[in-house]
């Protein structure tokens, strides 16, 4: 795994935490209903799936960096996704 891909997979874990509001402390009133989770793990998703078709409509190709994109939606999709449910 390429140091971009691991730093963009730790980009996307950190996007899916924000967006959980179980990660959050219990003291902490959040006025949300608590089981929406899932659907931050899939705007996660969506926001990979833009930014790859930002790489790869843009003019001149870079293909590490898309490598790296590639290999850091992948290793996202097989870590563990607490709220994929």
């Amino acid at each position: 795994m390429t140091l971009e891909g691991w730093k963009l997979f730790r980009a996307w874990k950190l996007e899916q935490h924000l967006r959980d509001p179980d990660c959050y402390r219990a003291d902490i009133t959040i006025p949300i209903f608590r089981k929406w989770s899932g659907h931050g793990v899939c705007e996660v998703i969506e926001n990979m799936f833009l930014a790859f078709g930002k790489h790869i409509k843009a003019p001149h190709v870079d293909i590490m960096e898309v490598w790296s994109l590639i290999e850091s939606m992948a290793f996202f999709l097989n870590s563990d996704i607490e709220a994929w449910y």
